[in-house]
């Protein structure tokens, strides 16, 4: 992947209309980033991540590579 699809200081700004964090590390630093996504998504095992207070629309607590693996058997 490019940098084009990171969001953060060292990525771009995207502006999708949805967008899915996997992970709450450095998370301070992408909201700016985040700002034009008008529906936000994050997986975390943490249900105390930043993202669960008013950063994400839906935060689902569990194992972001689980959801993936899921995800990508259910697009093929």
């Amino acid at each position: 992947m490019t940098h084009l699809n990171q969001v953060g200081q060292t990525g771009s700004t995207p502006r999708h209309p949805k967008g899915l964090s996997t992970c709450c590390h450095g998370e301070e630093p992408h909201v700016v980033g985040w700002r034009f996504i008008n529906e936000r998504r994050a997986i975390s095992l943490d249900p105390n991540c930043g993202w669960a207070h008013g950063k994400a629309d839906v935060l689902y607590v569990a194992d972001a590579f689980e959801v993936m693996r899921a995800v990508n058997a259910l697009l093929q």
